[in-house]
């Protein structure tokens, strides 16, 4: 099984019609089956905020299953956490306004051809700022114009824009219940895990999944 080796992260940020801030995540990755071992940046999630974290935590999932490391081998899921919060709280600046990549390839050509035709179909000038929410609906995230070279390195200074700034919190939350639902296999049991609306995420493992739980398949 191959491994992507994670190098660097970066991130951009820029408000959206709404005043909403949308994070961009930036990542220079290679991996260990293909050769030569070439490290390139690629976009893998613009979205707000909460689904930021949501990815970011996600990953991390990867990081403990060991299928996302780094190439000196001392990555954590909580190091890496925590290189993206500082990389969050401190992004670049982007500029919305660029058109968007059609020559991307990290994409199916059928899922492609449904991005543009609904770029298309919109009518609005291709620019990111006004189709950044198709690009997140069909995961052309390629199609995001990057501000970084392959080596990790900004083409743009850091964003006036404050990033992630959270609030000093003197107290534990408490946790939020999380319900799971045993199907029993000959083999080991599966749990699935609900979230807040029904739906729920498949995890194969013998003991009551964690937070690994939340990048198993939606189903």
């Amino acid at each position: 099984m191959s491994t992507t080796y994670t190098c660097k992260r970066q991130a951009n940020v820029f408000l959206n019609k709404d005043g909403e801030r949308i994070f961009i995540m930036n990542e220079v990755t290679y991996d260990s089956n293909v050769f030569p071992h070439t490290p390139r940046i690629h976009v893998f999630h613009i979205g707000d905020l909460k689904s930021t974290m949501e990815k970011i935590f996600s990953y991390a999932a990867d990081v403990e299953g060991g299928m996302l490391a780094s190439p000196n081998g001392r990555l954590t899921p909580e190091g890496y956490i925590k290189s993206w919060i500082e990389c969050i709280k401190r992004p670049y600046f982007y500029d919305p306004e660029q058109p968007l990549d059609f020559e991307f390839y990290r994409l199916y050509p059928g899922i492609k051809r449904g991005f543009i035709e609904a770029v298309e179909e919109r009518g609005t000038p291709k620019t990111v700022l006004n189709h950044y929410d198709l690009a997140i609906k069909f995961h052309a995230y390629s199609s995001i114009p990057k501000t970084f070279s392959n080596d990790g390195y900004p083409y743009v200074g850091e964003s006036t824009i404050t990033g992630y700034m959270p609030n000093k919190c003197h107290e534990t939350p408490p946790p939020h219940p999380t319900h799971f639902i045993r199907l029993d296999d000959k083999y080991e049991p599966y749990y699935i895990q609900m979230d807040e609306n029904g739906g729920g995420y498949l995890c194969t493992c013998m003991a009551l999944p964690s937070y690994r739980a939340l990048h198993r398949k939606p189903i």
